[in-house]
């Protein structure tokens, strides 16, 4: 029944190294489920079933990837009046959401800095109303350009905090919502056209200002003006290619005609040295 109170204890941001060695110590009790093999042996004095759903529920928590899970997840779970620990928050007091919103209007941070650490993103897994396991793992990975689409991590972050915002009916959000345009600034690179990709730019700068982040993340995913704008490019695309392929006939054309002009070029002067020649002899012979 203390597991709760002894995460708190052990994953407090100043936390020493004898509390970090007991944190390891309980990540290897919910991780083996030893709560089970306790109440097995004291079946008169323990709810046995009570006690193997809970240890089995805190080792799903536990094994889920990424942000979304682990021991920080299951500490916020099991003190439901635990504040955030998160140092990205200024040292403010938040217990609930609409005051971690608050918290992160009012913090300080640098031009380039995230918005979501693993504290938060435990916190917002267990707080939250609905799942948001799969945002919260792109946030806890770095981005490879490789793979991911531009943007991918702040968009994410977007995500999850305007879906927040909204469920929360909190307050317009300006000085948060310029950070994360700036974050967000190279998923425009998804727009294949100049003319959209400008367009969006303004528009999610308008969004921006009015500190409204789920504007900002409609200009930003918006599947059937992406969809066009990838059809125009591939019309584009053809039309372009069709124009090289007229362009490359008619040089093609142009260099049979020139390489017939010179052939009959050659005609024409062997057949005027031929008829020279026939007039010097018959000239001679007259």
């Amino acid at each position: 029944d203390g597991l709760g109170t002894a995460l708190a204890y052990t994953m407090a941001p100043d936390a020493d190294a004898a509390q970090q060695l007991l944190h390891e110590q309980l990540d290897d009790v919910v991780a083996t489920e030893a709560v089970n093999a306790w109440a097995d042996m004291r079946q008169d004095r323990a709810d046995v079933a009570g006690y193997r759903v809970d240890s089995r529920q805190h080792r799903l928590i536990q094994r889920i990837l990424g942000w979304a899970g682990g021991l920080p997840r299951l500490r916020y779970a099991l003190n439901p009046l635990l504040p955030c620990s998160s140092r990205l928050l200024g040292g403010a007091c938040v217990t609930q959401l609409g005051a971690l919103l608050t918290a992160m209007e009012g913090a300080e941070r640098s031009e380039h800095a995230d918005l979501i650490d693993r504290e938060i993103a435990a916190f917002l897994a267990v707080r939250s109303e609905v799942r948001l396991d799969n945002d919260l793992l792109i946030i806890g990975q770095p981005e490879d350009p490789d793979v991911d689409p531009p943007g991918n991590r702040a968009l994410a972050q977007l995500r999850v905090l305007a879906g927040t915002q909204q469920r929360e009916r909190a307050e317009p959000m300006p000085r948060t919502a310029a950070h994360l345009e700036r974050l967000a600034l190279p998923a425009l690179q998804l727009w294949r056209s100049r003319q959209s990709r400008d367009s969006r730019r303004q528009l999610l700068a308008d969004a921006a200002r009015a500190g409204q982040l789920a504007a900002m993340l409609a200009v930003l995913e918006d599947p059937v003006a992406l969809r066009q704008d990838r059809q125009q490019a591939m019309q584009a695309e053809a039309e372009i290619k069709a124009i090289e392929t007229k362009i490359h006939d008619l040089t093609d054309a142009t260099a049979a005609r020139a390489d017939q002009a010179r052939i009959t070029g050659h005609e024409i002067t062997t057949a005027l040295g031929v008829v020279a020649l026939v007039s010097s002899i018959v000239f001679r012979l007259l």
